[in-house]
């Protein structure tokens, strides 16, 4: 029985190894074919008759990537955390008793807070305010306390408010040269350019005087 030939199942192995370039000219070719109609030139219809594929160099783009310097990047700065300034509140307020010594709690609040917010330049005019208002607050009688705020409306103007248990509302009048008392509202209505009111309320009412600072003169 005459004996067939035997094949070896596994694939023939050559000597030629691939040439790094053709391959990867190949690769750039799968990602950047030919344009229909592109001329072709000598070079390769001489390799296209040797049966191997023209070897053209890798378009711009498709090859390996550029490291980039360390000295083209970006400097990286960690984030340092800084403290935050304290924050100072808006609106300052206490309670006192209808007391004529009341008065001088009342300068005291309205000296440090406005110190507080930067406002030296009110301190004198807003001590001279709330030690009116307060005054008069404690003329009314009242058993409970008075509240006395101090709050800033705006960069530039604060408010300040007396509130107490009387619903009697104060009013401006004009006194003669020798008169020794009653000239406490017109110097409010002095100090706040006329800015000061009152507010009847349920069981009291509020008296506020808005206080502003100069305007910055134009450098």
């Amino acid at each position: 029985m005459p004996l067939l030939p035997t094949v070896d199942p596994s694939p023939a192995v050559t000597d030629r190894t691939p040439d790094p370039r053709r391959a990867s000219w190949g690769r750039c070719a799968r990602l950047h074919p030919r344009r229909a109609g592109a001329a072709v030139t000598a070079d390769e219809r001489a390799e296209n008759r040797r049966g191997r594929a023209p070897h053209n160099p890798p378009p711009t783009g498709c090859g390996r990537a550029a490291v980039e310097p360390a000295g083209a990047r970006c400097p990286v700065t960690a984030a340092v955390e800084t403290p935050a300034p304290p924050l100072v509140a808006d609106c300052a307020r206490v309670l006192l008793p209808y007391e004529p010594q009341s008065a001088a709690a009342a300068r005291r609040l309205v000296r440090t807070t406005l110190r507080g917010w930067g406002l030296e330049d009110l301190v004198e005019a807003g001590e001279l305010t709330v030690s009116e208002l307060a005054g008069n607050a404690a003329k009314t009688g009242c058993r409970r306390r008075m509240t006395v705020t101090v709050e800033r409306i705006t960069e530039r103007c604060v408010r300040i408010s007396v509130r107490d248990g009387s619903r009697s509302l104060p009013c401006l009048i004009d006194v003669g040269p020798a008169a020794v008392s009653g000239r406490g509202l017109a110097l409010v209505h002095h100090l706040t350019g006329g800015h000061w009111g009152a507010s009847l309320e349920t069981f009291g009412k509020t008296i506020h005087a808005d206080l502003r600072t100069r305007a910055p003169t134009p450098a």
